[in-house]
């Protein structure tokens, strides 16, 4: 008994049209995999730069520290990361920095031991948008004496 092979012989056109097809598979399975990969622009527009810091109001109470909250970087937040810089006078000569990393809270608490000999806070908050950072500008205040109240106001810079 004798076997007998048959080969298909491919002709050349027949050979282009299946790499083209796959080919253009390809294409379609990645432009599949990008869009369903990438975040809607509101989503990414929602998510911005922390536009306001308010301070508390009252007096300021050494056991309770300051307590800063941060406001205006809409929705979408995976924390915020806040830079604190602290200044014992008004130049830049003597700062002492300290970096408080919270996992999406809008307020923090910078303990007295850090304010008791630097009357000026320098703070910066970063908001992390899906892994971009988005900066916000710098917010300073100075520690003011008035009668027996001790209280922070903004300082433009």
């Amino acid at each position: 008994m004798k076997c007998v092979y048959y080969r298909h012989k491919r002709f050349p056109s027949q050979t282009f049209n299946a790499v083209k097809n796959l080919a253009l598979f390809c294409c379609l399975v990645s432009m599949l995999g990008i869009s369903f990969s990438c975040t809607p622009d509101e989503e990414i527009t929602a998510c911005k730069a922390v536009d306001q810091l308010w301070i508390q109001q009252s007096c300021y109470d050494p056991t309770k520290g300051l307590t800063l909250t941060a406001s205006g970087f809409g929705k979408g937040s995976d924390g915020l990361v806040w830079s604190v810089y602290v200044s014992k006078d008004t130049t830049i000569n003597d700062v002492n920095f300290l970096k408080l990393r919270t996992a999406g809270l809008e307020s923090i608490i910078v303990p007295d031991s850090i304010l008791s000999d630097n009357p000026i806070i320098h703070v910066q908050v970063d908001t992390n948008c899906k892994g971009v950072e988005m900066h916000s500008i710098y917010f300073s205040f100075l520690r003011r004496q008035i009668n027996n109240c001790t209280t922070w106001v903004e300082q433009r810079i």
